[in-house]
């Protein structure tokens, strides 16, 4: 009879509140009216339990007792949601928004993949840093005030350019250099070059042509 009693009393679904007063290795010593009890964060529970929380425990003594929920917690600190394994999110016939206050993180020891449609991003102020970058698009359309770049090296290769610029300034330290098949310029008012050295080199002919020249 004894035996009897005590399996009956080991498979007896308990439910209770308590408060957890140690945390060892996943398992929560809870202590609530009925006594002590070792209890594990059930699946359902996405708060992570900490210590000094008030929360709900459920199960029996042959199965285990487990923490439903966490009920209450003191001091304002942090909550946090945690998994164990993949988690998916899914969302059908409507949308998914997340609202922070104060800001949001994101962090992952892999990869992170945005696959959309459409992205959208508006920011006041953002910085990027990134090792290694591969662009690839097929359309590219920019509208900017200001651009300030310092580059150690800048390589391109563009089968066509067309720029329209109302004023250019540009300061070579050393050598630029230009290898062209043909070189047009077409200036309406003044073409100004000088130097400390200058020459002219055609394997055939040099023209020049003004009503009037003056040399020397």
């Amino acid at each position: 009879m004894e035996n009897l009693a005590r399996r009956f009393q080991e498979h007896v679904v308990m439910q209770d509140v308590g408060i957890i007063t140690r945390v060892d290795n996943g398992i929560y010593t809870v202590e609530s009216h009925s006594g002590m009890h070792e209890a594990r964060q059930a699946v359902s529970c996405l708060i992570t339990p900490q210590q000094s929380d008030k929360v709900l425990v459920a199960g029996d003594y042959a199965e285990g007792i487990y923490v439903l929920a966490v009920l209450e917690r003191k001091g304002g600190r942090a909550q946090t949601v945690s998994f164990q394994g993949d988690v998916d999110f899914n969302v059908k016939g409507g949308r998914l928004s997340i609202a922070s206050e104060k800001g949001m993180a994101f962090s992952s020891a892999g990869d992170i993949n945005l696959a959309s449609s459409e992205l959208n991003i508006h920011s006041l102020k953002s910085e990027v840093h990134i090792h290694h970058l591969i662009f690839s698009g097929s359309f590219w359309v920019g509208q900017v005030e200001k651009i300030r770049m310092a580059v150690t090296a800048f390589d391109s290769f563009i089968e066509r350019l067309t720029q329209r610029v109302k004023r250019s300034y540009r300061t070579v330290e050393e050598i630029d250099r230009l290898r062209a098949g043909r070189l047009d310029y077409l200036i309406d008012k003044l073409l100004s070059l000088r130097g400390k050295y200058a020459m002219l080199t055609a394997k055939e002919d040099v023209k020049i042509d003004a009503e009037r020249i003056h040399m020397g």
